[in-house]
């Protein structure tokens, strides 16, 4: 016997486990199985075996669009839904029997419309509190779908490749479309050169040129040019950049969360495709053979077969949808994969239809109030038909005429029993329900107007974009993370350095530091977003006077420019300039001049930092992964070691010591990685005798000391003290 309970239990256990689970999505749901393994053609048609046998593609060879729906609802499927969304609650499916029972006559007690109207009272505002949630993912659809990109079109082009229909959201009618910038304010705001434009606004539309598109238009195979600071629509190999080693940053935010800069290149058998001409050419074809696309965001397996010859295509040759292009005038490249096949779709799933804590935890504990509510009504059903047998045949008056059909001892228990029901109903409380509502909506506008919570930069407020959740922010009591950059803004400043056992603190004008308070503007306090940028004017850096006239004062040298805003710190130290005066001025240098020289010419060659010539203003801008990098190649021009750039593998750098650029050999770079936590370049200098081979090095702290020379424990010890 005691078994048998035991596995009556766990059945009655596993039961209500699998109803508390039920998932309403899985009946509404778009998803579909990911695409088949593809080839996607260039320049070329399709094969014969894509075809049917009317001469039109084959279901299985066609892509999915790159159309992207978020919302949850359509008109047609909304009130089915929400109503199985609601009424996963116990006490909607309770009020609701309370209610149909009070239609009929024998147990009305007061107007069915009456009973009702609280139950519709609550369906009504959770279905237009839903309803607005999701107009909003419909208006953000709508945006995103209709966001414009440049791809290729006219001339002798033709892509071959063929996409699904895209599917109708019923709310097209209601909402406007948005009406795309023009080419010339979107070329005036990326800053793209007059030679880049002439391709695109093309004074023959028959000529190859750049069309811009609805993202949800975009198909596999098309040709796409990506500017600076523009998001990716879609999974993208690359084929060309603006930058002459054909590399690329991008800003991976939106899959990881991580705000350091990611590096990617173009295929070496694709770079030739820098203009509209070049990729419409006939004579350009290749094919691009790619596995099914799946959920993995660090691999990409596909290769280009050109010309016979085969090149490998991995994630540091492709760009991911959701990922933003920086520090880059423009890229092209071919789509892969759109819509639901991109990796940040296929990993994102569907809309939820979410429950806080608190809603979750309440069904259960309704579900024990209606057992008792149960055993309340059979317990009063069992007496009152007792009663009713035990004094029936005395002749009781409260009894007379009870020997009908619908009206004996027998029938009377089951009749107590619907109307114990309506009376103790108030166990499971209907107005709990509607004040929750309530209090959800006041928090939501609470949220909203909060003005602690505003962004002044963008003058956007705070939204709740899922108000049943709202009643879990007043549970959280600690929150763990390990993304410390994102919590630091990833604003790196340099404000110190010890070199040789002297430290150098910046002055207090230079690093903002005064009386214990940091000058520093935070980030939403700028007017424009500090970027990963220094400019240094080439032409006044290559026409300085020699050392011996070289001019250190307290203020920062003329060629330095910070383009992010005024509040970017600059590091100067008086005394460190100093330093470097005597150290240029001395024709026997001694080692402390040595070591700061030295120090100062590893920040500014030891790094992967890029440097491109504006040809308006003649200055270099730096472009960093990192901001770490950043702020040490920008620290070493500040007190006059900039670097000026890389001519394939040739550095070039202006330093006090000397009026002329000393130049560099790349030889080799050794990455830094978490478990070497430190970085080395192997250099050659060329216009100085002698050709000794220079290794220059940056690390964690740790790791150098214990690469350090024995006999160096005093300064290491000063160093760590400082």
């Amino acid at each position: 016997m005691t078994y048998l309970s035991g596995t009556k239990s766990r059945g009655f256990a596993s039961w209500y486990a699998r109803l508390a689970d039920f998932n309403v999505e899985t009946l509404f749901s778009r998803k579909r199985p990911p695409g088949p393994p593809r080839t996607v053609f260039v320049n070329e048609p399709l094969p014969e075996d894509y075809l049917d046998s009317r001469g039109r593609v084959r279901p299985d060879r066609r892509y999915t669009t790159n159309q992207v729906i978020t919302s949850k609802y359509t008109l047609i499927t909304f009130l089915p839904r929400n109503l199985l969304e609601q009424f996963r609650r116990i006490a909607n499916m309770f009020f609701l029997g309370i209610a149909i029972l009070q239609f009929f006559p024998k147990f009305r007690t007061i107007a069915p419309g009456a009973v009702i109207l609280p139950l519709i009272v609550i369906l009504s505002i959770t279905a237009l509190k839903d309803g607005y949630e999701d107009f909003k993912r419909h208006q953000s659809d709508n945006k995103v779908n209709n966001s414009k990109v440049r791809v290729l079109s006219g001339g002798s082009w033709r892509n071959p490749n063929v996409s699904e229909g895209k599917s109708k959201t019923f709310i097209r009618g209601i909402l406007p479309r948005r009406s795309s910038p023009s080419v010339k304010d979107t070329n005036k705001s990326h800053g793209t050169h007059l030679e880049e434009d002439s391709e695109y606004t093309a004074e023959d539309p028959t000529k190859p040129h750049w069309k811009q598109t609805s993202w949800e238009d975009l198909r596999v195979g098309d040709f796409v040019k990506i500017m600076d600071n523009e998001s990716f629509p879609a999974d993208i190999l690359i084929c060309a950049t603006s930058e002459d080693e054909n590399v690329a940053f991008v800003e991976t935010k939106n899959l990881d969360g991580e705000t350091n800069l990611k590096s990617r290149r173009a295929v070496s058998a694709l770079t030739g495709l820098r203009t509209a001409r070049s990729c419409a050419d006939p004579q350009n074809v290749f094919r691009i053979h790619c596995e099914r696309p799946d959920t993995d965001m660090y691999r990409v397996n596909a290769n280009v077969l050109i010309d016979g010859s085969t090149h490998p295509v991995d994630l540091s040759t492709t760009f991911l949808r959701g990922t933003v292009l920086r520090n880059t005038r423009w890229a092209i490249g071919v789509v892969l994969f759109t819509g639901l096949d991109s990796k940040i779709v296929m990993n994102s799933g569907g809309t939820p239809s979410k429950r806080s804590k608190v809603e979750r935890q309440m069904n259960p504990q309704v579900f024990i109030n209606l057992i008792l509510l149960a055993v309340m009504c059979v317990v009063c059903a069992i007496v009152d038909s007792s009663l009713e047998k035990q004094y029936f045949p005395l002749g009781a008056p409260w009894l007379y005429g009870a020997d009908l059909p619908d009206d004996n001892p027998r029938i009377n228990g089951l009749i107590t029993w619907a109307f114990a029901l309506l009376t103790f109903q108030d166990i499971v409380p209907i107005s709990l329900y509607i004040s929750i509502e309530v209090v959800r909506t006041l928090q939501a506008a609470f949220i909203y107007y909060d003005y602690d919570i505003y962004y002044k930069k963008t003058k956007q407020a705070t939204q709740a974009r899922s108000w049943n959740l709202s009643d879990d922010l007043g549970q959280i009591e600690y929150i763990f993370s390990d993304k410390t950059g994102t919590l630091t803004q990833n604003s790196m400043v340099f404000r110190m350095c010890s070199i040789g056992g002297k430290a150098y603190r910046g002055d207090s004008s230079s690093t903002a530091v005064e009386d214990g308070k940091d000058n520093v503007k935070p980030l939403s306090d700028l007017e424009e977003p500090i970027r990963l940028e220094v400019h240094v004017d080439l032409v006044q850096a290559q026409s300085r006077p020699s050392s011996s006239t070289l001019h250190l004062g307290l203020e920062p040298s003329p060629e330095i420019v910070h383009p992010a805003s005024e509040g970017t710190p600059t590091f100067i130290d008086s005394f460190l300039l100093q330093d470097i005066q005597d150290a240029t001025v001395d024709s026997q240098p001694s080692t402390f001049s040595s070591n700061i020289n030295n120090f100062f010419t590893v920040l500014s060659l030891c790094h992967t930092v890029l440097a491109a010539t504006d040809p308006q203003t003649g200055a270099i801008e730096y472009k960093a992964q990192s901001p770490d990098e950043a702020a040490l190649v920008k620290a070493a021009a500040d007190v006059g070691f900039a670097f000026l750039g890389k001519d394939k593998e040739i550095l070039s750098l202006r330093t006090p010591r000397s009026a002329n650029i000393e130049r560099y050999e790349l030889l080799d770079i050794l990455e830094f990685t978490s478990a070497r936590k430190r970085m080395s370049v192997v250099l050659r200098r060329l216009d100085a005798e002698g050709s000794d081979l220079l290794l220059l090095t940056k690390g964690a702290d740790n790791v150098i000391f214990e690469r350090l020379r024995s006999g160096e424990e005093a300064m290491k010890q000063e160093t760590e003290s400082t």
